[in-house]
């Protein structure tokens, strides 16, 4: 189970050669490509606040789905500015989505945050610092995006970003999938 934003369900370069594939689509080849069965529900919304993906993703738990593994957002940009209250709400959020997941027998693996263009102020950095202290506390796994993928202010390494915002390159994505299928 895949729930987050558009940086899972979205793709960000059109060509004939990479028409509409987004990080869940290279996820699921790379997981079939590592020897894996795959069932995948895809799960990323995009223009999606954590209110609004993991409200998705907790109907699909409360219906019975029980998935082996899920992979899930904590914080996104469309949650607004990361301040130390929103960033609670949305680890409220993930708090609930992983206690329900391990109810029904899986595992989850928690993505902080991802870097954004531009980068964070301080504050947003510190309130963002305290999302991934708390996923390390809760999750068995932890994929920070923004360290692998991102600078110390925030925000992206050179190369990663597709359009300067807030999604990643088409190879970014690739290489984020082959690193999460690792994981699971």
């Amino acid at each position: 189970l895949v729930v987050g934003d558009s940086r899972f369900g979205v793709s960000t370069e059109l060509s004939g050669t990479k028409a509409y594939l987004s990080f869940e689509a290279y996820l699921n080849n790379a997981l079939l490509s590592a020897g894996k069965t795959v069932s995948m529900v895809r799960g990323g919304i995009s223009g999606a606040s954590s209110a609004v993906y993991q409200l998705a993703g907790m109907n699909l738990l409360n219906s019975g789905y029980a998935p082996e593994v899920a992979l899930y957002t904590v914080w996104s940009v469309n949650d607004g500015s990361p301040t130390t209250a929103l960033t609670a709400v949305a680890k409220f959020r993930a708090a609930e989505f992983v206690d329900k997941v391990r109810q029904n027998g899986g595992r989850v693996i928690l993505i902080p945050y991802f870097p954004k263009g531009g980068g964070f102020t301080a504050p947003e950095l510190a309130a963002l610092a305290e999302v991934k202290t708390f996923c390390t506390s809760i999750a068995q796994t932890v994929f920070d995006a923004a360290a692998i993928y991102g600078t110390a202010s925030g925000d992206w390494n050179p190369g990663v970003s597709f359009d300067g915002t807030n999604h990643m390159t088409q190879a970014s994505y690739s290489d984020m999938a082959t690193r999460v299928a690792a994981l699971v």
